[in-house]
């Protein structure tokens, strides 16, 4: 397998020279260096994520997703400032002291949800059974 590998690899390098001695292929010209934006930090957005926060306090899971929110935006900034790396850890931290908490707040969405969908099928189950069976049955 390994012959095979560099018996093409050599075949497409010497393809390659040939073509570009012939001017069919341009040779790969070489990029600047990237240049590096600078951001400014985005007050405003961090506004809205800390009053995210605020308003779900009590609700674990949206809490979750809130704080990972948090910790990307933080994280992004990083460069700008060793304080926006603090907070990131911060919130990441704050994020895994309550993850027992919101991995009960899922379960019992969960299980609401499903005896509800019980609910609904009992409830549909009833209803058909009232109305399409007795309507077909044969007097």
């Amino acid at each position: 397998m390994n012959d095979l590998l560099e018996t093409t690899h050599s075949q497409v390098k010497i393809k390659a020279a040939e073509l570009r001695k012939s001017g069919e292929l341009k040779a790969k010209e070489m990029n600047p260096q990237k240049v590096v934006k600078i951001l400014s930090f985005d007050e405003q957005a961090e506004r809205e994520l800390l009053l995210d926060l605020d308003k779900n306090k009590n609700d674990f899971l949206q809490r979750h997703f809130i704080l990972i929110a948090l910790q990307d935006f933080y994280y992004k900034y990083r460069d700008i400032d060793n304080k926006y790396s603090e907070k990131c850890k911060e919130y990441c931290y704050m994020d895994i002291d309550t993850l027992g908490q919101t991995q009960k707040s899922y379960y019992d969405k969960e299980i609401k949800q499903i005896k509800q969908l019980k609910n609904n099928s009992i409830i549909c189950n009833v209803y058909f059974y009232k109305v399409y069976i007795k309507s077909r049955r044969i007097k």
